[in-house]
């Protein structure tokens, strides 16, 4: 019977020290696995203005990531027209795109003990935006006898593909700030209907700046 109390204790004792160690190595890599997210980037969504959008940044290696947004951006056309005169219109078209993302510059602002986590780094990417638009004007008809009016309207399909430089910001409040730059190419493809019903197809490649500047609220926990 003591033989097997003492066996008992030697269980127990055996069992208290293989779950400390357990929870000791457990608590280590956990805290060591806390430590090296810190040194890399991380997944981030956010909800994006004045182009009223969604956007998710994936990671997909070592400060590399993919960025997938959807949005409406605001598009102005204006129609000069001596004979029919002016005419403009303000719509919200359906956008997208996709970045692939390489940040650079962690040692320098780790260094400096600026603020890293959720991205706030430089980066350089390659870029394709897809855009869609369509609209009508209507111009009056000043030399028609019966008063009737004319209407303009065209579909615009433009694809982008470029290479920017950029910077992120997200601050510890949601504010979040993205403003890249580069240089494109535009494959633009339109469709319109002229005031006169003819209708006509055109094709255009042209090389042109890219500017982007986005504003909003990150939503990850903090």
């Amino acid at each position: 019977m003591a033989n097997k109390k003492i066996i008992i204790m030697k269980y127990l004792i055996l069992s208290k020290k293989t779950l400390l160690l357990s929870s000791i190595l457990f608590t280590s890599f956990q805290c060591l696995s806390q430590e090296a997210g810190k040194n890399d980037i991380e997944n981030v969504s956010k909800i994006t203005f004045p182009d009223f959008g969604f956007s998710y940044e994936l990671r997909i290696a070592k400060f590399q990531s993919l960025v997938g947004k959807v949005s409406l951006s605001p598009y102005v056309f204006l129609a000069l027209s001596t004979m029919f005169g002016n005419n403009s219109s303000i719509s919200l078209n359906p956008t997208l795109s996709l970045q692939y993302r390489k940040y650079y510059n962690f040692d320098k602002r780790h260094k400096k003990q600026k603020r890293t986590d959720f991205n706030n780094l430089n980066y350089i990417s390659p870029i394709i935006m897809s855009r869609y638009s369509s609209n009508s004007l209507i111009f009056p008809d000043g030399f028609s006898s019966n008063n009737t009016n004319k209407r303009y309207s065209y579909e615009d399909f433009r694809n982008t593909i470029g290479f920017l430089w950029g910077l992120q910001r997200n601050y510890q409040k949601r504010f979040s700030f993205d403003f890249s730059a580069g240089l494109g190419i535009n494959l633009n493809y339109t469709r319109s209907l002229d005031i006169y019903n003819e209708l006509s197809n055109s094709f255009d490649a042209s090389i042109t700046p890219i500017i982007k500047l986005s504003v909003g609220v990150w939503l990850n926990d903090r």
